[in-house]
């Protein structure tokens, strides 16, 4: 069985790795574990290959201090809530870090401002009611949503309260402090709003000149929700200060496409 043998699947992770700040060790197994870059890129399969998987399961676990032990759902949710508290209290160095994520294009960096901002308002029952993956039940299932977290920075996973638990209460380590940059946001936010008629391909557009690193749509997408879900970039009639996020994940645009979008951002077709 081999699985990401090839040097230009080595230098894909290798890249992914720089843009994250993580040691090549970590992200190497845990991209090994669910993607192949060999060839044109596919899901890894194991099937009869199981030690393969277990071991390269047993060098990620190892060096992220992950255990097999039972979590119990209630108790992520107190220790979620926590964390929430935690990171409002250090709001500055989380924007900085977004800023910073956003501008290198780090997945990680750019999911946990995502995250936290999308558990605004959040309380106890809130958080309880989301959804909870069966792959969530043990400490070992959230190597599948930190492989998420890197691969597509949750942009399709962040309804479900295993993904913003590991996202926010299980960091990958950055290998040093990150330095901070310039804020961009509000000269693109002023662009945005001097632009009454542009739409969400336009948004992607206009952030592509301030952000060139940030070049596949699951990552504009993600830093454009980001900002819509902070209250930063909004969406006349759609607010979000007054209400938990997770809540609205039900109300439909009347554009189709837009619906592949999170609240508010999916309404911005409709302003």
């Amino acid at each position: 069985m081999h699985i990401n043998q090839s040097k230009k699947a080595q230098k894909r992770i290798q890249q992914i790795a720089d843009s994250n700040f993580i040691d090549y060790e970590i992200v190497y197994p845990l991209i090994s574990l669910f993607w192949n870059y060999d060839g044109e890129g596919s899901w890894a399969k194991y099937q009869d290959k199981k030690d393969v998987f277990d071991s390269l399961s047993s060098q990620i676990k190892s060096k992220l201090q992950i255990s097999n032990n039972h979590l119990q759902k209630d108790e992520c949710v107190e220790k979620l809530l926590q964390e929430l508290a935690v990171r409002k209290s250090n709001g500055e160095a989380i924007y900085n870090h977004f800023l910073y994520g956003a501008k290198v294009g780090s997945n990680i960096l750019i999911s946990e401002f995502a995250s936290f901002h999308y558990l605004r308002n959040a309380d106890y029952s809130h958080l309880f009611a989301m959804d909870w993956s069966k792959k969530a039940d043990t400490e070992n299932g959230m190597l599948w949503v930190l492989f998420l977290k890197l691969f597509r920075s949750g942009i399709v996973d962040r309804n479900n309260l295993d993904y913003v638990y590991a996202d926010l209460c299980f960091p990958l380590p950055c290998k040093f402090d990150l330095p901070q940059v310039e804020d961009w946001v509000a000269n693109f936010v002023a662009e945005v709003k001097a632009s009454p008629k542009i739409n969400l391909t336009g948004l992607r557009k206009l952030l592509q000149n301030y952000l060139p690193n940030a070049k596949k749509l699951s990552q504009e997408q993600s830093i454009l929700e980001s900002l819509a879900f902070a209250n930063i970039l909004k969406v006349e009639g759609y607010p979000v200060d007054d209400v938990f996020l997770f809540d609205k994940r039900y109300e439909t645009s009347s554009h189709f496409h837009s619906n592949e979008w999170h609240y508010p951002l999916r309404f911005w077709n409709e302003r």
